[in-house]
């Protein structure tokens, strides 16, 4: 057996593997219309929309403080200065292998 006719048999059982799956697949699809009651999920909106005021008072923007300076990517040389800072947090132990 060379490798065309390898190629055509196997093409050939693909073909009609898919094609028996998808003749199964208008058959089951032909049964299942001639069932009269049929279950349908559907969903009801019982929420109104609310308008938001503005987050501004007379003293002006409420502001959430966070301990976050700067969430940006540093330098090496910067970063080697914050660990000795010790301004960085270690969560877990780096592995260079």
């Amino acid at each position: 057996m060379n490798w065309i006719k390898f190629t055509i048999w196997l093409s050939a059982i693909y073909g009609s593997y898919y094609g028996l799956l998808i003749s199964w697949d208008f058959l089951g699809s032909a049964k299942s219309k001639n069932i009269e009651e049929r279950n349908e999920l559907t969903f009801v909106e019982t929420e109104t929309p609310v308008r938001l005021q503005s987050g501004t008072d007379d003293a002006g923007p409420a502001r959430l403080e966070s301990p976050i300076v700067s969430s940006g990517g540093v330098r090496i040389k910067q970063m080697f200065s914050l660990a000795q800072q010790e301004a960085i947090e270690f969560t877990r132990a780096v592995s260079f292998s």
